[in-house]
């Protein structure tokens, strides 16, 4: 059994229009599957629901087609998401690269891991993060920050409070120079006239 836990910073509802997928690129090939990934674990909410509904989506041919397994098993607080379902459902893979993203109104709102200059299907994270263990042994819990993620859609304070401060940081800077500069001003001097 794979289990995924996804922990969010602040409080999040899962409401409609609202999906978060958990995206597996099991052969570990970008070029393959659909944005890389061979399977998602989803969770999506239409306009009419009101819970979020799990199902597994499986690349096929470019597309993705949905399904719902007896293995996969879904729950949610206002600040976690769970997915569990069984590796045999998702090819069985010994090793592979993951990422997690969430859509609102069809729009892209966050993805992890985050990184600044390539998208996250590009620099996914990968389990396990060393060597595969052994055949009959126990894979490692690993645990998996975004701890790169610095959007101001991730923190708590408002970024119309934000960018307020700065408007009045730089009214301040303004008139400031503008007092300066007429508190220390020389007077003009007048052209003398020499005969």
């Amino acid at each position: 059994m794979f289990r995924f836990v996804i922990g969010f910073t602040g409080r999040v509802g899962l409401g409609s229009e609202t999906r978060l997928e958990v995206m597996l690129d099991t052969d570990r090939d970008s070029n393959t599957g659909v944005q890389g990934g061979e399977y998602a674990l989803d969770c999506s909410s239409a306009e009419e629901e009101a819970a979020p509904r799990p199902s597994l989506l499986t690349a096929q041919d470019g597309d993705a087609y949905g399904s719902s397994p007896s293995s996969l098993l879904f729950s949610s607080t206002p600040h976690s998401v769970n997915f569990q379902i069984a590796a045999a459902d998702v090819g069985d893979p010994s090793s592979f690269d993951f990422w997690v993203f969430v859509e609102q109104n069809g729009k892209l709102v966050d993805t992890a891991p985050t990184h600044v200059v390539v998208p996250s299907p590009s620099k996914p994270w990968r389990y396990p993060r060393r060597a595969v263990p052994a055949a009959g042994t126990v894979y490692p819990v690993e645990r998996y920050d975004d701890a790169s993620d610095t959007s101001l859609t991730e923190t708590e304070i408002p970024w119309r409070l934000i960018l307020l401060a700065l408007f009045g940081l730089g009214a301040l800077l303004g008139i400031g120079g503008y007092t300066y500069d007429t508190l220390h001003r020389k007077p003009p001097t007048k052209p003398s006239i020499t005969e």
